[in-house]
């Protein structure tokens, strides 16, 4: 236990940085604050600091998602719009309901590792002597602009009373023979607090890794894998270094917009196009007002115009082109129709003439087998009187004359056929697949 000695059932404050809800880390930091039993606190101080630097995020992000397309603001490399993205944020009132969620500093970690406000009178007497030691902010001021980089802006006076204060509380913490010190991401504020503690003393400010590497001299047990804080670590490191020249952060996003306002009217490709511009021109330590990047963009964005204006004008002739392919196609496929529809109504046209042609001489053959038959009969078999025939003729009339009536009826269904044979020939190509 020598190492965590100084720590074990401290006091952890966490600094602006760990109040914000969005690093992937934390169920891994609760592991280690329980392995030394440390209570975690913030500062009144803090809580005002949160609000700000959340108000002040809130604005820039929806600022952003106004005028940049959805994509250019989810590959941005920062906490806040990773965690809007895994919460399925894409539209402006997605990302409102966001904002609003964060309003509130959580009053425990994820698996249940309690927060709490520690603010009373004593409090509030340091924060204002704090606030009104000019060097120790200037201290940290110092550090700040030795370890920050040139992309990122300096500290605001808000931003160095609340550091100050942090360290301030450790000391007056310390001073009643209890443990305290910061947890913090802020290398400026960590070297800050080593430069007060002097060579042999104990800084009141701790990094994460720091507490990483005294958990693992320590031993601290099964439960506890350094492991887990790999990613925590690669991303620290990428956080405070220079972002590789694919990843591009929200000050590159506000430096573009400063420099064009349209440009996130242009599709996400061109975009990209020129934030890798202003990367560069970040990364060999140009500034923000930085004239020739400024034409760069400015030349990039006339020949995306340029390129995209183009890309329509070829578009309209290829539809175009297109349109009057599928007219042309569209005349042959109607005139095949035509054709399709003239040959089967001919057909139709003449098998109809054909069957009543065929019905019609059975008909005839029929009516006139059946008139001979019965006055055969006659002849046959009954007297050959002029009154017996006059009343067997009249017996066996309706007989010959249903015989006979067959014969309009198949000239009316073939004129019948006749009339519908167009329009059953355009229903039968209807349902036919036409090949041009």
């Amino acid at each position: 236990m020598f190492f965590l000695t100084p720590f074990y059932g401290g006091l952890t404050q966490f600094s602006t940085n760990f109040s914000i809800p969005s690093f992937p880390f934390i169920g891994s930091l609760e592991d280690a604050l329980k392995t030394i039993k440390s209570q975690l606190i913030y500062l009144y101080t803090t809580k005002e600091e949160y609000g700000r630097a959340l108000t002040g995020k809130r604005n820039i992000v929806l600022h952003l998602v106004d005028n940049f397309p959805n994509e250019i603001i989810n590959n941005a490399n920062d906490d806040f719009i990773a965690t809007a993205k895994s919460r399925k944020c894409t539209l402006r009132e997605d990302y409102e309901r966001f904002f609003d969620s964060l309003l509130t500093i959580a009053g425990s970690l994820p698996n249940g590792y309690g927060i709490s406000l520690e603010d009373y009178s004593d409090l509030e007497k340091v924060r204002k002597s704090a606030e009104k030691d000019a060097k120790l902010k200037e201290q940290i001021r110092q550090y700040a602009l030795r370890v920050r980089p040139k992309w990122k802006d300096s500290k605001s006076e808000a931003a160095l009373n609340h550091d100050a204060t942090l360290l301030c509380a450790v000391d007056f913490v310390k001073s009643k023979n209890e443990k305290c010190w910061v947890l913090t991401l802020d290398r400026s504020l960590q070297m800050c607090a080593i430069g007060r503690a002097g060579p042999h003393g104990l800084s009141g400010a701790l990094s994460i890794s720091a507490l990483i590497e005294i958990l693992a001299l320590n031993n601290a047990g099964p439960e506890f894998n350094t492991t887990d804080f790999a990613p925590l670590l690669s991303k620290l490191i990428l956080n405070e270094c220079i972002p590789p020249i694919n990843t591009y952060v929200i000050q590159d996003l506000i430096l573009l917009y400063k420099i064009n306002q349209k440009a996130g009217e242009l599709p996400a490709e061109y975009v990209k196009a020129m934030i890798r511009e202003v990367i560069k021109s970040r990364m060999h330590g140009g500034s923000s007002d930085s004239a020739a990047l400024a034409l760069k963009i400015f030349r990039m964005f006339q020949e995306d115009l340029v390129n995209i204006n183009q890309n329509i004008e070829d578009a309209k002739k290829q539809a175009k082109t297109s349109e009057d392919v599928a007219k042309e196609e569209k005349l042959k496929r109607e005139g095949r129709e035509k054709q399709l529809i003239a040959i089967k109504s001919k057909q139709i046209k003449w098998r109809a003439l054909i069957k009543f042609i065929v019905f019609l001489l059975a008909q005839i053959i029929f009516a006139s087998f059946i008139s001979v038959v019965l006055i055969k009969a006659y002849l046959l078999y009954f007297e050959k009187t002029k009154k017996d025939f006059i009343v067997y003729l009249l017996a066996i009339l309706p007989f010959i004359l249903d015989a006979w009536k067959l014969i309009p009826k198949s000239w009316l269904n073939y004129k019948k056929a006749y009339d519908q044979a167009e329009q059953r020939a355009t229903n039968e190509v209807a349902n036919t697949k036409i090949e041009i």
